[in-house]
């Protein structure tokens, strides 16, 4: 069976990173929303795109919060998420799970581990 394809949005700000991960899950088959490094630009995305899963970054540019975008998009539009980190402490994946995310990929990451990351979704 094949698994579903996702309209997701990206929220990292590191340019590279997010360029990186959406030319991954293009490969994948699956249709990326947007590209975005701040929170007020991925709410409004969330808001106007309605994606089905939303991949943010903790740590966003300008301070913002990756794991508020997560729950909002969780709580308008029942979207799902995947956190990026690159950190491994406990703190950080507790929030995360806090806020609903349903994954975690660890920076750095190539194609084998966001295809095992979203095989699991």
């Amino acid at each position: 069976m094949e698994k579903p394809k996702f309209r997701v949005l990206i929220v990292e700000d590191e340019f590279i990173v997010g360029l990186h991960l959406e030319s991954i899950l293009e490969r994948l088959g699956h249709e990326v929303v947007g590209v975005v490094a701040d929170e007020a630009e991925a709410l409004h995305l969330v808001a106007s795109e309605r994606p089905d899963l939303i991949v943010t970054d903790i740590h966003l540019a300008g301070g913002g919060d990756g794991l508020k975008v997560a729950r909002a998009g969780q709580e308008s539009y029942g979207a799902r998420s995947i956190v990026i980190t690159g950190h491994r402490d406990g703190g950080t994946f507790l929030r995360a799970e806090e806020a609903g995310a349903q994954a975690f990929l660890r920076k750095p990451f190539g194609l084998t581990e966001v295809e095992t990351v979203f095989s699991r979704l």
